[in-house]
């Protein structure tokens, strides 16, 4: 081969991916299976493109061809020739494609035969025993053969009811929290929600195709995806003109089509950053009061918080929280959010009231916490924002959901402040607190004498 043969200069870009997860033993399989027949060159050139892949990359941040020539040290002759020995042995697919930003490759990987599967291959096997020799290749065999257990021996394995048999006999009747909690695993399988053609209609679609229309995104493509697109709508509050952004950037580079988990890691690592205005704490209300009585006769601080939970979406309702606690949103606290809107169990202003809740009674929200409670509100028919506020007054909830009852031992009490934001609390949680707190040294001095 000569340079008029080489395909690609120092200056093309080039993206990596991959159809199947890398362990290992793979890499074993490549160094005694696939190296002798590859050469080192290729070898290298496989391992260098697996540490390049990011799955966050987008197109327009792009590496260029001359990063492969400065980690291999070799020109762009021995790299052609190496990439088209990867893709004789099905290791490598090659795509190429230019935009605005000129001429790129996409090299997509595939991971080793096993090597049943590579003996299995008349062509492989010949390639190699032809290049190793019959003694080598004979060994390579025997090394890699599996020992599958002979019939002749008894089997003495344990199973799980002789490891656990309280388990077991406990599973005739589950605990109330099991089968709690397995009533909303339940939930989470279900389809994710399909939004009405009514929902749907609220957002400008044929601006936004307008716009993709650049990008060759036709209809059929943003049809097929608009329940998703949609939802990250919903959640986010993210208008047309940003939406167009984010999935030009994050365009599938071997079909040029929406990929719609990258949009979706794009617009959660874009969007998780904390804006909004300071919280306004809630005060107690008496129970006994009715709806419209609560509404009117609230104080201004308790308004104000209901007041944003009824307008602010719920990621926007999230970061208002955060900003007053001088902390940030992390991407587990919005999938939390997001799955349980997805559900369509609650409107979203009893999810803000949820996320409410969850910040009171520690610093992030939680999934352990907002299943708990969701429970909780679910089976006592908490459906707006004013009984859920009396909700979470009345239950006092600890950080894991659980209504709190007493004092937490101070060890845990220590260990789950060390690194809290100190912050106003209502008064009726103040109040609580030195109820508890009295009854607490009232015990002690009974103890005592």
């Amino acid at each position: 081969m000569n340079g008029q043969d080489v395909q690609f200069s120092p200056q093309d870009g080039f993206l990596v991916t991959h159809v199947d997860y890398f362990n290992d033993a793979q890499q074993t399989y490549l160094i005694y299976l696939y190296q002798p027949i590859l050469g080192p060159v290729a070898t290298a050139l496989f391992n260098t493109l697996k540490t390049l892949e990011s799955p966050e990359l987008i197109r327009s941040q792009r590496p260029m061809h001359r990063i492969l020539l400065d980690y291999l040290n070799v020109d762009l002759v021995a790299i052609e020739t190496a990439r088209r020995r990867l893709e004789a042995l099905g290791l490598l697919r090659t795509f190429v494609n230019e935009d605005q930003l000129g001429k790129y490759f996409v090299y997509e990987l595939y991971p080793p035969l096993k090597p049943n599967e590579f003996f299995s291959e008349d062509l492989l096997s010949l390639l190699l025993w032809q290049t190793i020799g019959t003694k080598e290749f004979d060994r390579l065999k025997n090394h890699f053969m599996t020992h599958p257990v002979t019939k002749d021996l008894s089997e003495i394995t344990s199973n799980f009811s002789s490891v656990f048999p309280e388990i077991v006999q406990q599973a005739v009747q589950l605990p109330q929290q099991v089968a709690a909690a397995k009533k909303l695993a339940a939930q989470k399988q279900r389809p994710a929600v399909q939004y009405t053609q009514a929902d749907l209609d609220t957002f400008d679609w044929g601006f936004l195709q307008q716009i993709l229309s650049k990008y060759q995104i036709t209809k059929t493509q943003l049809d097929k995806n608009k329940q998703v697109i949609f939802q990250l709508h919903r959640y986010y509050d993210i208008d047309e003109t940003n939406m167009a952004n984010l999935i030009a950037n994050t365009l599938d580079i071997v079909t040029n089509e929406i990929n719609i988990n990258k949009l979706e890691s794009l617009v959660l690592a874009e969007y998780t950053r904390t804006v909004g205005s300071p919280v306004a704490m809630a005060e107690p209300n008496s129970d006994s009061r009715s709806e419209s009585e609560f509404d009117s006769n609230a104080s201004g601080k308790t308004q104000d918080l209901l007041k944003h939970v009824r307008e602010l979406s719920v990621f926007d309702f999230l970061a208002w929280q955060k900003k007053y606690q001088h902390g940030f949103i992390g991407k587990g606290e919005t999938r939390v959010l997001r799955d349980l809107q997805n559900r369509n169990i609650f409107p979203d202003s009893i999810i803000n009231m949820l996320t409410y809740a969850n910040l009171l009674a520690g610093p992030t929200v939680t999934l352990a916490f907002i299943e708990t409670v969701a429970n909780d509100w679910l089976q006592n028919n908490i459906n707006t924002p004013e009984l859920a506020l009396k909700r979470i007054q009345s239950k006092n909830y600890s950080k894991y959901g659980k209504p709190s009852t007493t004092a937490r031992p101070k060890e845990a009490r220590r260990d789950s402040n060390r690194n809290r934001i100190i912050e106003p609390v209502p008064e009726w949680y103040e109040r609580q607190r030195e109820e508890r707190r009295r009854r607490n040294g009232i015990a002690k001095k009974d103890d005592q004498t």
